[in-house]
């Protein structure tokens, strides 16, 4: 009994002074081997548990002020997993998060009561637009719990919202007001079902494939208090029904 108390508290010793060297690693000596090649990171400090980073740039996008604190409770699961923060969710000119995040075997992620700002001029450049028009206002995305194995969709639940949505005109910005999507998974596909109040009345479903792929159907009326020019461009659509509303599928 003795020497096995020894064997046991010899690895407790190896376990701790492993976990203390790990704490204390400089995060830059793992963060920059281990970004993939068209991520740019800048500025890391602090340890792999608890650290910062300047900026983090992916595919054209940006993430400033980037802080992460990685959750014990996680690695007991199998998985590496963060509570992450980043930008400055006040400026609506910059994208922000925060929530918690995890990465597991077989290139899974999930993530739990995360929260997404961004610009929704960003959403022209990534997303097929049925016009050609500049986008304003603030994309907020709060998932309560997403599941996804590479681009595969598993598990989500969540709500997306357009904040001060505006769409420019020929006199100047068009003030929308507001739009809010409910988010799930069907057959592998991100979902966004949008249903009214809203200025346009728009009833819409959206589709993302895992290969990334947009789709969408629906109708929407304009509301009498909308410009013109607003109602003109309805007129690109086709024919209104008898109710007034002009079906899309893109």
């Amino acid at each position: 009994m003795k020497k096995l108390r020894i064997i046991q508290l010899t690895i407790l010793g190896l376990l701790l002074y492993i976990g203390f060297v790990l704490a204390n690693v400089p995060a830059k000596q793992v963060i920059y081997r281990l970004a993939p090649e068209h991520v740019v990171i800048t500025d890391v400090d602090g340890s792999i548990w608890s650290g910062t980073a300047a900026t983090a740039t992916a595919n054209g996008i940006t993430l400033n002020n980037i802080r992460w604190d990685v959750s014990l409770l996680s690695l007991f699961k199998g998985q590496l997993g963060a509570h992450i923060y980043a930008g400055n969710a006040r400026n609506r000119d910059e994208i922000s998060l925060s929530g918690f995040a995890a990465a597991g075997l077989g290139n899974t992620l999930h993530a739990d009561n995360l929260t997404v700002r961004a610009p929704a001029r960003l959403l022209a450049a990534y997303v097929p637009m049925p016009l050609p028009v500049k986008l304003d206002g603030q994309l907020n995305i709060n998932l309560n719990d997403a599941t996804f194995n590479g681009q595969v969709c598993q598990v989500l639940d969540g709500k997306g919202e357009w904040r001060g949505a505006a769409v420019s005109g020929t006199k100047g910005w068009i003030e929308l007001g507001a739009f809010t999507a409910l988010l799930g998974c069907e057959q592998q596909h991100i979902t966004a079902n949008v249903k009214p109040p809203n200025q346009f009345n728009l009833t819409a479903d959206a589709r993302i494939s895992p290969q990334l792929n947009v789709t969408a159907n629906g109708e929407f009326k304009p509301a009498q208090s909308l410009p013109k020019e607003v109602h003109q461009a309805a007129m690109l659509f086709g024919a209104a029904n008898s109710a007034g509303f002009y079906k899309f599928s893109f």
